[in-house]
């Protein structure tokens, strides 16, 4: 058996990737590999964030079955650290804690390295505000309180898992440096539980009421806002004087003369009843602003508290191979990490190790890319540079295996969770939560050195649950009623259609809250927003593209659906999916107080 590693990149639209928007390629050494390694830049998350994004990617499923991703991976039997665990794989994960994988997840990771402290405040924007707000209304039900129960058992779960690990060295190799010797995280917690499972509706009351102002948000003792180390990146802007003005020039002459507001456009949006105040216009000129002056931003903020909050690639290929090195050598090894330089905190350089070598090189790495952008370039030069950096690390990563002896016998998987709107081309008001088709569209790479008819570019449309599908179908690794997905290489051409599916912005609760959902064929595109327990509607579309005559989407024809006959073909196809939904989460919501949520 190979071993296998799967890198997430965070936020990769894939038409970013190669010359497709700069005349030199942001990513030289991926471009190298995709002669010989399975390829195919149309992989559909189902939502544009990672929460809603990774279900179904690491689950081998639809995002919004079982009760969607409320409880993140947690609600679905199996999951790839289970699948290779079972089938004879030593198991590494390297990711930040607060994504909340639980002791039912845990349990087939064999090394957990940590990436970043806990933090609560996602626990507290993402979740609980939401139930905040619905008990200042009193508005809040017995069920609501039972989800709770079981979403507060499982963050107990996740967050002492968390201390159990790093008393292991391994687990806080990379956030030891974080760790405020002067508060007792541990013991905050621990005390917090206590008070928990005395009187749980209580202690939910008290989470809803406090907010940010609850004990729990002041566990902090490892602090994941200090792993920027702050002093080192402004010596780096500093050291770098030229460098930076040359990026600045370039960024800033592009998109003066390529990438210029078009008026009329906004104009269109607004009478359309786009975001429905100015304020959604205002985001259009802010994008045009961080277009112009994105490096003048990072250098700026260079020393702020929240600037990053996860560690850098190069500082997880360096806890990977100190693993590596140390395993047990009897065993094939699986190995996960997720990156986060091309997310909205965009980063271009190695910011938590103070090495000036390694920075340098990496600088070096960037420049031509930035000399030879092309005469046509628009957009985010630094989105470009965050891809180069990961490239530069994959380089790396794969010279420490063949230093090693390792990459003869290693598969490696590089993947997205979701796209990116952070590319400033089309210029977007709304940078997340759209429906825009470069916040779902992702590439996938998988290289393996032996020979294989597999190895291609494919050009058809696939989903997000067809990735894992993929890498165990080309490992020989038998999944077949245990995660869905479609193997690329024996569907060559793709799906029909995609969908995407997600509960919108904040608390994904599925009890009230619309449905965000989407289809596309290879003509159109169709959103629709919807409450569950409803029967799908033409008047729930929301927006309709002819990507045909629209690719960028900038002209919104609603208004036309009752003329477009392909429309109410695809609507009966998205009912379908709609429906099934609907099945799915009753069946959840009726056995809430029995289902295992965590182990």
């Amino acid at each position: 058996m190979n071993n296998v590693i799967t890198i997430l990149v965070d936020s990769v639209f894939s038409d970013c990737i190669g010359v497709g928007r700069t005349k030199e390629s942001s990513t030289p050494f991926i471009d190298s590999l995709i002669g010989s390694s399975l390829f195919c830049k149309n992989i559909y998350s189902y939502g544009p964030y990672t929460d809603a994004a990774t279900k179904g990617l690491f689950c081998g499923n639809k995002s919004l079955d079982d009760y969607g991703y409320f409880f993140g991976l947690n609600s679905s039997e199996y999951n790839h650290y289970r699948i290779f665990k079972e089938e004879g794989y030593e198991t590494i994960g390297l990711y930040y804690p607060y994504y909340l994988i639980s002791s039912k997840v845990e349990q087939y990771i064999d090394h957990s390295i940590y990436i970043s402290g806990f933090r609560y405040s996602p626990i507290w924007e993402g979740k609980l505000r939401y139930y905040s707000d619905k008990l200042k209304r009193n508005n809040i039900n017995k069920l609501d309180y039972e989800v709770l129960e079981k979403f507060v058992d499982m963050l107990f779960d996740c967050w002492m898992l968390f201390y159990e690990n790093v008393r292991n060295k391994e687990s806080s190799i990379i956030i030891e440096r974080i760790k405020n010797p002067n508060v007792d995280g541990k013991g905050l917690l621990y005390k917090e539980y206590k008070k928990y499972v005395r009187e749980k509706k209580e202690y939910i009351d008290s989470m809803l009421i406090l907010g940010m102002k609850h004990p729990l948000a002041k566990v902090n003792d490892y602090e994941y806002e200090k792993i920027l180390i702050k002093e080192f990146v402004k010596s780096v802007f500093a050291r770098n004087k030229a460098f930076c003005k040359k990026l600045e020039e370039k960024e800033l002459l592009a998109n003066i003369k390529n990438n210029r507001l078009d008026l009329g456009y906004i104009l269109d949006y607004k009478n359309r009843g786009g975001a429905g105040t100015d304020k959604g216009v205002i985001k259009f000129f802010e994008s045009f602003g961080m277009s112009l002056f994105g490096n003048k931003f990072i250098r700026y903020n260079a020393g702020s508290a929240m600037r990053q909050m996860e560690a850098s690639m190069m500082n997880q290929i360096q806890a990977l191979f100190s693993c590596i090195d140390q395993r047990n050598v009897s065993k094939p090894f699986y190995a996960s990490m997720h990156t986060e330089e091309p997310h909205n905190r965009l980063m271009y350089f190695t910011y938590d190790i103070p090495e000036t070598r390694l920075v340098d090189e990496e600088l070096e790495y960037m420049m031509p890319l930035i000399e030879n952008l092309g005469i046509g370039f628009k957009g985010n030069i630094i989105y470009q540079l965050s891809l180069r950096y990961v490239d530069l690390c994959l380089k790396r990563l794969f010279d420490g295996l063949k230093k090693r002896g390792l990459l003869e016998n290693t598969t490696i998987m590089i993947m997205a969770d979701h796209g990116s709107s952070y590319t400033y081309f089309p210029l977007r008001n709304k940078m997340i939560n759209n429906f825009y088709l470069e916040n779902y569209k992702t590439p996938l790479l998988i290289w393996k050195r032996e020979d294989a008819g597999w190895k291609k570019k494919y050009q058809g449309m696939f989903q997000a649950e067809d990735v894992f599908a993929t890498l165990f179908d080309i490992e020989n690794i038998d999944v077949c009623g245990k995660m869905n997905g479609l193997s690329i290489p024996k569907n060559e051409s793709g799906r029909a259609y995609i969908i995407t599916e997600y509960m919108g912005p904040g608390c994904p609760v599925m009890t009230d809250r619309d449905v965000w959902m989407s289809i596309t064929d290879n003509k159109y595109q169709v959103a629709v927003k919807c409450k569950l327990g409803k029967r799908l509607e033409l008047s729930d579309i929301v927006e309709i593209y002819d990507l045909e005559k629209d690719p960028d989407q900038l002209y919104n024809k609603v208004n036309e659906k009752d003329n477009i006959l392909e429309i109410r073909k695809l609507m009966i196809l998205l009912g379908e999916r709609y429906s099934e939904i609907s099945s799915s989460a009753r069946k959840y919501i009726k056995n809430i107080k029995t289902k295992k949520v965590i182990a």
